[in-house]
C-alpha cells in the first residue's frame, strides 16, 4: 500500500512506515570527515518539544567542522526528524540517540521492547527487516537467524537516509511487532552513522 502526503511517497507495510528521502552529500560529507569525535550522544525529551533548545544542545555537543552547511543541515534534519516524531506519540516523552557503530551488534532478527521507534541511517547500509509472513516468530531468541527468517532473498534494506518507524512489542493496537536487525559491518570494515529514535513509557 502506498500513499502521497505533502508530495512525499510513504510505503506501508504491515506495521512499519518508511519514508523515501533524497540524499543530502552535505551531511554525508560533514559526517564522514568528523564520525571519529561523535560519542553516543542521547537524549530525552519529555512533555515538550522545544526545537530552539534542542538545537542549542546539539550544536554544543556536535564537532565543529569546516563544512558549516553539512552539519547544520545535520542538526536541521535531525530535529525535524525528532519533532515529527514526538508530535506522533501519545506519551510526549521520547528518547533520541546519535551514535557511531563498527561493529555487528543487534545481528540477530529481533523485536525492540519499546512502543515504537525511528530509525535513520546517515552513513552506511541501513537497518534490514521481515515482513511479518516472512517470519518465524516461534524462532526469536533462540539465537539463529535461520531460525527466524522463512526466506533470506526477501529481506527488506533501507538506505541511506530512509526514515522507517518500526511497531515495537509495547505498541500493541492489534499491531504485530516488527522483526529487524542491524547490518553486518565489521568483516568489510564499514561504518554507520544511526539517527535513534524512541517513544518512552509515560513518565
Amino acid at each position: 500500500m502506498q500513499l502521497t502526503l505533502s508530495g512525499k511517497k510513504y510505503q506501508l507495510k504491515d506495521s512499519i512506515i518508511q519514508e523515501s528521502r533524497v540524499i543530502s552529500t552535505e551531511i554525508q560529507d560533514y559526517l564522514n570527515n568528523n564520525y571519529a569525535q561523535i560519542n553516543p550522544l542521547e537524549y530525552e525529551i519529555n512533555g515538550s518539544f522545544s526545537a530552539t533548545a534542542f538545537s542549542e544542545v546539539l550544536d554544543e555537543d556536535l564537532p565543529k567542522s569546516k563544512n558549516q552547511i553539512g552539519r547544520e543541515l545535520f542538526i536541521i534534519d535531525v530535529i525535524r526528524l525528532a519533532e515529527k516524531f514526538f508530535r506522533s506519540t501519545k506519551s510526549k516523552n521520547i528518547g533520541v540517540k546519535i551514535e557511531v557503530i563498527h561493529t555487528n551488534m543487534c545481528r540477530l532478527f529481533h523485536a525492540d521492547n519499546v512502543c515504537q521507534r525511528l530509525l535513520c541511517t546517515y552513513v552506511g547500509p541501513g537497518t534490514e527487516w521481515l515482513d511479518h509472513d516472512n517470519v518465524k516468530r516461534e524462532g526469536i531468541g533462540k539465537g539463529k537467524n535461520e531460525n527466524i527468517v522463512k526466506d533470506f532473498s526477501r529481506v527488506n534494506h533501507a538506505k541511506p537516509f530512509e526514515t522507517i518507524l518500526l511497531k515495537g512489542l509495547k505498541y500493541g493496537r492489534g499491531h504485530l511487532p516488527v522483526v529487524h536487525r542491524s547490518p553486518e559491518v565489521e568483516k568489510d570494515g564499514l561504518m554507520r552513522v544511526l539517527l535513534k529514535i524512541d517513544e518512552c513509557d509515560a513518565v
